[in-house]
């Protein structure tokens, strides 16, 4: 008789049953690892803006002006490491900074006067920065449909708001 060389049908259909089999448990495991380096690396970006912010209003006596995703405040890019950006994981996620200290009443509305705020389409990503630091992050309403975390400097609670009028006090007179 002669000795074939190869694999039948049956012995590669058994071994790629068995790569399908591995590859479900495998994968998922794979993209929550990801799913968390990202996280991680996007709550230290966020302590670095946080820093970065923090000098600027120590030198200029304010905060860094507001901005639109992606896009660093004028003023800003001197304190961050050269090659910085506000749009990261292939544009996956974007920062912004944002400053109501102009805008009394965004800040109530937004329930912060400073924040940097994390936008995203991933809520996975999302999910994994909240798990990883579940205080440091305020989910809140995106826009466009985009997922929202936010990273409050200030809160609310330092917007001035106007005082309430005193009443006059009756005198009580007994007769």
């Amino acid at each position: 008789m002669k000795s074939k060389k190869g694999f039948t049908v049956i012995e590669l259909l058994i071994v790629i049953s068995i790569i399908g089999i591995i590859s479900t448990f495998a994968i998922p495991n794979v993209l929550s690892s990801l799913h968390k380096a990202q996280a991680a690396s996007i709550v230290s970006d966020i302590i670095l803006i946080r820093d970065a912010a923090t000098e600027y209003c120590t030198d200029y006596g304010k905060w860094p002006p507001d901005t639109w995703w992606g896009k660093i405040p004028k003023g800003l890019e001197r304190y961050l490491p050269k090659k910085f950006s506000f749009s990261v994981f292939r544009s996956k996620v974007k920062y912004s900074f944002d400053n109501y200290t102009r805008h009394k009443s965004w800040a109530r509305k937004y329930g912060m006067v400073v924040g940097i705020s994390v936008n995203s389409k991933d809520n996975a990503i999302l999910n994994a920065i909240i798990n990883l630091s579940p205080t440091l992050f305020e989910a809140k309403r995106g826009f466009f449909g985009w997922g929202r975390l936010v990273y409050v400097i200030e809160g609310k609670d330092q917007v001035k708001t106007k005082k309430p009028k005193k009443e006059k006090k009756k005198k009580n007179s007994l007769f």
